[in-house]
C-alpha cells in the first residue's frame, strides 16, 4: 500500500508545476479577459480626424514623449508639416494616443491655458482624444 501511494505521489509530482502554472496563467488572463476582447484602440481613425481640426495657420502638438508623431504619421504622413515648432498660432491641436496617460494630458493642457488658449472642441476617438484649442486674442 505504500508503495502504491509513493508511486502515485511521485506521478501526480511530475504533473503538478506545469498545472500550477496553467492556472496561474488562466486567473490573471481571466482578470485581463475584457482587455481582450474589447480593444478600443483605433489610432488610424483618430489620425484621420486631426487634419478637419487643422483650419488657416493652425499646428498639431503629439502628446507624450516620442511615441506619440512616429504613431499618428504613419496613418497621416501630411501632418509632419503641421507639426508645431513655436506657439504663436491661433489653433493648437493636441493629438494624444490611447497610451497617454491622463496626468500627462492634463499637463499639455494646463500648459497651453496658461498661454491663453482655451478648449473649443474635444474629440474623443479610438481610445485617444483630439483637442483643439484657440487662442483668445
Amino acid at each position: 500500500m505504500t508503495a502504491r501511494i509513493h508511486t502515485l505521489c511521485a506521478s501526480t509530482a511530475r504533473y503538478l508545476p506545469p498545472v500550477v502554472t496553467a492556472l496561474l496563467v488562466i486567473a490573471c488572463a481571466g482578470a485581463n479577459i475584457e482587455m481582450f476582447f474589447r480593444s478600443t484602440e483605433d489610432v488610424r481613425a483618430e489620425a484621420e480626424a486631426i487634419p478637419a481640426a487643422l483650419q488657416g495657420d493652425s499646428c498639431v502638438v503629439f502628446v507624450s514623449e516620442q511615441l506619440s508623431k512616429p504613431l499618428f504619421l504613419v496613418f497621416q504622413p501630411e501632418l509632419a508639416r503641421h507639426e508645431c515648432t513655436n506657439f504663436a498660432h491661433h489653433r493648437v491641436v493636441l493629438a494624444s494616443h490611447p497610451y497617454v496617460r491622463e496626468e500627462q494630458q492634463q499637463d499639455v493642457e494646463s500648459y497651453f491655458q496658461a498661454l491663453n488658449f482655451a478648449p473649443v472642441k474635444r474629440i474623443r476617438l479610438g481610445g485617444g482624444q483630439v483637442l483643439v484649442l484657440d487662442q483668445n486674442r
